[in-house]
């Protein structure tokens, strides 16, 4: 049952018929609940409103509760479920992203010995046999099937995945790419590599200075599962050009008998991957979303939030971000690598950078901070609360959600987000995330 609580007004104890195990903790309804994993909605479960804006131009992609890919269209928020688990994530929020490869659905395959790859597809066989088995869909991804089989006469085989343009980065730049894959015959004995590789050349066309590669062997398996590689170019003082290959390598003479499938291949710049963007004739970009509580009534008042999350844990991620739409009034909360902090700034100076532990990427975590003047702290999961006893602060009109006023996106989840008027006691913060 949902209690309404007018935005000003004092404490209201939560009674005790009140089922919500979140606020019998705290001793004291909420001023906000967004329960986005739960109620799959970003209707507010105190006032019974949409308070909440979205915005996304453009198509995004999500995870159903049966675990299938499926698209959502322009302005329309994304509540997305673990593909294995199946259980709901929350409120999916993610930067903008483009996948350079073309044709990452398949169109144009032809079944034979050897068959024709899909459009914008090249290999380099090696001296063995390549059959295209024909192509499908499961769960939303399109897939292609390969068998590739014969005696070797080479120590290495590709299959690329062309981009739009040749995809140009600089060194520093982080780039991300994953791919669909599975063994669904013979055996991947006699392959002693196999690779999602990146090349990276001291000039567009020119000799391959680097090679990144992550090593599939030891998880590739009959499931047909996304494998994930990232990294941080860091090669000379040239531009290179990356392209995405899946590669095999194996020992001249090697004999080879194997069939993959292989689906969605996507290469984009971030730090991590983000959700499937699906190509055709060119590349495809997916724009950011946009989620906000702007309300000064209710943003300037919290004092105690309670959120429920999963972040990539790689660079900065914001989990939420009270701020006035600048950088020199704001409460961030948010992930530096492993580490949730709650960062305070008020005049655009610096009043509190509490450190509140450590997280492990991609699984669910549980923060509750205080907001209060000269009285911040943060407790993660149960641990013991962090404080920082002094500072101002500042004046706020709105609640960022999955990102703060800088544009530093959490690319992960959001399950619950949960706001006090009441800054609430240590032991309290340690009851909610424990």
């Amino acid at each position: 049952m949902s209690i309404l609580v007018p935005p000003l007004r004092g404490v209201v104890a939560v009674p005790g018929r009140v089922r919500n195990e979140l606020w019998r903790k705290a001793g004291v309804v909420p001023s906000l609940d967004q329960r986005f994993a739960e109620n799959k909605s970003l209707i507010d479960s105190i006032s019974g409103q949409q308070l909440t804006t979205f915005t996304r131009v453009g198509n995004g992609t999500f995870v159903d509760s049966s675990g299938a890919i499926q698209t959502a269209g322009t302005n329309v928020a994304r509540f997305t479920h673990d593909p294995v688990t199946l259980e709901s994530l929350g409120l999916l929020v993610e930067e903008q992203c483009t996948n350079g490869i073309r044709n990452n659905t398949m169109v144009g395959a032809v079944a034979g010995t050897p068959g024709t790859l899909p459009t914008n597809w090249v290999d380099f066989p090696a001296g063995l046999t390549r059959q295209i088995l024909g192509t499908g869909t499961i769960n939303g991804v399109n897939y292609i099937d390969i068998r590739l089989s014969g005696t070797t006469n080479t120590t290495s085989l590709a299959i690329g995945f062309e981009a739009s343009t040749q995809i140009v980065a600089a060194t520093g730049q982080a780039w991300s790419q994953s791919l669909w894959l599975a063994v669904i015959g013979g055996s991947i004995s006699g392959i002693d590599r196999l690779l999602i590789n990146y090349v990276e050349r001291s000039a567009v066309g020119g000799a391959v200075v680097q090679q990144n590669s992550t090593d599939l062997r030891s998880l590739i398996s009959s499931a047909f599962a996304r494998y994930l590689s990232s990294v941080t170019l860091t090669g000379g003082a040239n531009t290179a050009f990356v392209q995405p290959r899946l590669l095999f390598g194996f020992a001249s003479g090697a004999s080879i008998d194997i069939t993959l499938r292989i689906g969605l291949p996507q290469i984009e710049q971030s730090a991590v991957v983000t959700s499937v963007i699906p190509t055709s004739t060119t590349a495809v970009t997916r724009n950011a979303s946009v989620a906000d509580v702007i309300n000064q009534a209710i943003a300037s008042n919290i004092r105690t939030l309670y959120l429920e999350f999963r972040s990539p844990a790689v660079g900065t991620r914001g989990v939420v971000s009270l701020n006035d739409n600048t950088a020199n009034e704001r409460v961030n909360v948010l992930t530096s690598g492993a580490d949730p902090r709650l960062v305070v700034v008020d005049g655009g100076v610096e009043q509190a950078n509490v450190n509140g532990g450590a997280i492990t990427a991609n699984t669910r975590v549980r923060v509750a901070v205080r907001i209060n003047g000269n009285d911040f702290a943060i407790s993660i999961n149960g641990a013991a609360v962090v404080t920082d006893t002094s500072g101002t602060l500042p004046t706020v009109d709105r609640l960022m959600l999955g990102r703060t006023q800088a544009g530093e996106y959490l690319n992960g989840t959001l399950a619950r987000v949960t706001g006090w008027r009441e800054a609430l006691s240590n032991s309290t913060l340690q009851t909610l995330t424990g």
